[in-house]
């Protein structure tokens, strides 16, 4: 038998009738095969930077706020806002990646997958070119032009998580 016709059973339709109908049957939803350890998975549209990496614990930058992911956490998808995944790995070396979005999901099985438009390694950044386009796009982002402002505005906020997360 295969194993999803557990989740239907065949019931008269009267008892009078010996005709059958199928419906559906609720049941307990079948235990996940989990993984001892935690899994990563990055990827970017172009690239993917880990794939299943064992790793001890993963920071987010959720839009609920900073994140921290072990071993057997709850089930869940997160949208990312701008900041910093920081990697902890099993030799406890930490890799921090700066993110501009992206998403979240931790299976059951112990499985998180990151996915991004684009992530850099944190020390790629000088913070004297942050500020200064900082300040470039803050600039822009008064502008009449409504176009250019809300550009401007959602380079700001992006240029403002990058700035903070190099101090």
């Amino acid at each position: 038998m295969l194993p999803f016709m557990n989740a239907f059973r065949r019931v008269p339709l009267s008892p009078s009738l010996s005709k059958f109908v199928t419906i559906p049957r609720r049941g307990y939803a079948q235990a996940v095969q989990k993984n001892e350890k935690l899994l990563l998975s990055l990827a970017l549209p172009y690239r993917t930077v880990y794939d299943k990496f064992p790793v001890n614990q993963v920071d987010l930058p959720t839009e609920d706020g900073e994140m921290g992911i072990l071993k057997d956490h709850v089930p869940m998808v997160q949208c990312l806002r701008p900041g910093v995944v920081s990697i902890t790995d099993e030799s406890s070396a930490v890799s921090k990646y700066f993110v501009s979005g992206g998403f979240a999901v931790q299976q059951p099985s112990n499985e998180l997958s990151v996915t991004a438009p684009e992530a850099f390694k944190l020390e790629e950044f000088s913070s004297s070119v942050v500020s200064e386009l900082l300040d470039k796009y803050r600039a822009d982002a008064a502008s009449s032009d409504e176009k250019v402002a809300a550009e401007a505005s959602v380079r700001v906020g992006v240029l403002e998580a990058l700035s903070s997360a190099l101090k």
